[in-house]
């Protein structure tokens, strides 16, 4: 996967989740609606990570200013539990 930095673990690559089941959330700080869903996928992540379910967070900044402390640094990423990468480009 492309972007950086990487918080709560990674980076990880394509190569590397291979075969795996993986869900990938798309979110931008300070939406709403991406936070109502941060305590289900936590819980598939805390559920379903041992049998090999990986959830992996973008933060695909909606805002100007897309530094990593506007999200990927943020309390909302940590709160995730799950590896977060911030996407400033929108190339994930």
């Amino acid at each position: 996967m492309t972007g950086e930095p990487w918080i709560n673990g990674g980076p990880l690559s394509m190569q590397g989740l291979r075969g795996r089941v993986v869900l990938v959330e798309f979110w931008t700080y300070g939406c709403v609606n991406c936070e109502n869903v941060i305590p289900q996928l936590r819980a598939w992540h805390e559920k379903y990570g041992p049998a090999g379910l990986v959830v992996v967070g973008v933060h695909s900044p909606e805002f100007p200013g897309k530094a990593p402390r506007q999200g990927c640094d943020s309390d909302e990423a940590i709160r995730h539990r799950y590896p977060v990468v911030q996407d400033n480009d929108f190339a994930i």
